[in-house]
């Protein structure tokens, strides 16, 4: 029972440190988004009812870091939310909040997913122990899927989207005691 403790314990350090990572590029002298840095203020643009995505589903995998995690999100633009530990084979089913949905509806306006590359990270040493996110939306009737590394994700505009539903996933987690 120890040894789940520690897993557990490990798991969650680890979804913090990759949000802190994220954050310790502009420390570093990594060039940085302006809208990507974690310490700027999270401002909700409106955006005009032509640019929304109207309904709109989407699957979040993450995996690897050095304690091997495998986690899911299912979203869709109702507020269902099914988090799912893949390696522990456990899930959660709840609600999204309202603020978390238009959120994520004007992020999704803002990506051009017709335009972003679907790229399979390549292996790197710098990026050994790095978190692969695997990002499946369906906007506007068209479905897209984007593969990132920790590397290839800071620069992408997915980047917001995908902090986000991180922090959700591990909301979800912690919630449950897991």
């Amino acid at each position: 029972m120890k040894q789940f403790e520690d897993v557990r314990f490990l798991v969650v350090l680890a979804a913090g440190i990759l949000e802190i990572a994220a954050g310790c590029g502009a420390a570093l002298g990594t060039p940085q988004q302006e809208a990507l840095s974690p310490s700027a203020p999270k401002a909700v643009h409106e955006t005009s009812e032509k640019q929304r995505p109207g309904l709109w589903e989407i699957e979040y995998e993450i995996s690897g870091g050095f304690a091997g995690i495998r986690r899911q999100l299912k979203l869709s633009s109702d507020g269902r939310l099914l988090v799912t530990d893949l390696k522990q084979k456990k899930h959660i089913e709840q609600q999204a909040s309202s603020e978390q949905l238009a959120e994520i509806a004007n992020i999704l306006a803002k990506i051009d997913f017709a335009r972003s590359p679907e790229t399979l990270p390549q292996f790197s040493n710098r990026c050994a122990d790095c978190f692969q996110h695997v990002l499946t939306a369906v906007v506007r009737g068209q479905r897209y899927t984007l593969r990132f590394n920790d590397i290839t994700l800071k620069d992408s505009e997915c980047a917001p989207l995908t902090r986000l539903l991180l922090s959700m996933v591990n909301q979800a987690l912690v919630k449950q005691g897991l």
